[in-house]
């Protein structure tokens, strides 16, 4: 099951040719997001809840909003972590 997330921060680990490579291959570092819609077969999930994930899970999804270039991560439910409040 699928969950559409706007990630808090702009910042990427990816470099000019799409490729993302960890800082320390032992420990993924960890990002905070919104959910903005998710399968409604998971049950525990809330559309603008706060939620952590890591940097790497999921894949980008770039779209153009109102002429400005806006960034969403499509995640597994099991790629978040936390909930935040």
């Amino acid at each position: 099951m699928y969950i559409l997330v706007k990630p808090d921060s702009e910042e990427s680990k990816e470099n000019d040719a799409g490729l993302s490579k960890p800082e320390n291959s032992e420990v993924e570092e960890k990002a905070t997001g919104t959910v903005v819609s998710f399968d409604p077969a998971i049950a525990d999930m809330k559309k603008g809840a706060h939620v952590v994930f890591g940097v790497l899970a999921g894949e980008v999804i770039k779209r153009n909003e109102n002429g400005k270039q806006v960034e969403y991560k499509l995640l597994y439910d099991d790629d978040v972590i936390a909930f935040l409040e």
